[in-house]
């Protein structure tokens, strides 16, 4: 499940309807009554916030986001779009990810979902990753 207040407008997230899962991308939010409007291949539709879910983040949705892969790198792995660069390591037993755009750093701890991705490059960057 995702919490409302951690979408916005284009975030793409799995949504479930009378038990099929189909990704699609948030449309618009009705924070009265807590409702998301997806689109998927098929319509666009209201969805409660308990039927969506994150979608990780692993290298096949990174390739679809445009990210190519730096092998240069010997500890952890780094994928690059531009000037943004996400950082994957372990530190003391425990993932991290660093995002990097020009002189901002910010570093997160545990997985990182596409939708959370979505967030944090629109905010760093002020354009919408998809």
């Amino acid at each position: 499940m995702i919490k409302i207040h951690d979408l916005r407008v284009g975030d793409t997230v799995v949504a479930q309807y009378e038990g099929v899962l189909k990704q699609g991308v948030v449309t618009g939010l009705n924070h009265d009554e807590k409702q998301i409007s997806v689109v998927t291949d098929e319509q666009e539709f209201w969805y409660n916030q308990e039927d969506l879910f994150p979608i990780a983040l692993g290298e096949e949705q990174l390739a679809a986001l445009k990210f190519t892969r730096n092998n240069n790198i010997t500890q952890g792995a780094q994928y690059e779009r531009g000037p943004f660069i996400i950082r994957f390591y372990v530190s003391d037993g425990e993932k991290h990810t660093a995002l990097q755009y020009r002189d901002e750093i910010r570093e997160l701890k545990g997985d990182l979902t596409v939708n959370t991705l979505q967030n944090h490059y629109t905010a760093m960057t002020n354009f919408h990753l998809d």
